[in-house]
């Protein structure tokens, strides 16, 4: 039940903190000085490198939660009144969850380059879309696969949310795909 998904979204929240949000914090004041001083292609490059760093760490990873997600939550969980049942159930939504690191983790990366351009609107607005867009996958799949889908789900929404935000950096004229010339 919700419990499942309490205990393997701590670990990957966890996760995801420690690669992505770490990455997006310290390298917001040097991207905010790139755009403050114009140099769009100089932010780009700046996110290009942090989105470099973060599939560096968060593959890895990923590979390590698919090859290894049943021993960590028995590990982690499995003693006092957490039975087999509930260590197999939340084993599957880690591993789902855990499908999505690299993904999750990009996007606070991302979004610091939005940050950086002082376009807070535009954050602010792909976290309310992709909140409903959540919502609606997690339903959907819900529909098909049970309680497991909600967790597949992650995986799909965190690669949407992540060309969302590469679309709107390009709309700000930063682009994360190519160096392009300021």
């Amino acid at each position: 039940g919700v419990s499942t998904f309490y205990f393997a979204i701590r670990i990957v929240s966890a996760a995801q903190t420690i690669i992505g949000v770490s990455i997006a914090t310290t390298s917001l004041p040097a991207m905010t000085e790139h755009d403050l001083a114009g140099h769009k292609s100089r932010l780009g490059s700046a996110l290009r490198k942090n989105l470099t760093k973060t599939l560096l760490v968060s593959l890895p990873a990923v590979l390590f939660i698919v090859l290894s997600h049943d021993e960590i939550i028995r590990l982690l969980y499995g003693h006092g009144s957490f039975e087999a049942t509930s260590i197999e159930q939340t084993s599957q939504v880690f591993l789902w969850l855990g499908l999505s690191l690299a993904f999750i983790s990009l996007i606070p990366v991302l979004e610091a380059g939005l940050y950086a351009q002082r376009a807070y609107g535009m954050v602010v607005w792909s976290m309310v879309t992709m909140a409903f867009v959540g919502v609606a996958l997690s339903w959907l799949f819900w529909q098909v696969w049970g309680l497991i889908g909600i967790a597949m789900s992650w995986p799909v929404m965190a690669i949407i949310y992540v060309i969302l935000i590469i679309y709107l950096l390009h709309q700000k004229g930063v682009s994360v795909l190519k160096n392009h010339p300021s």
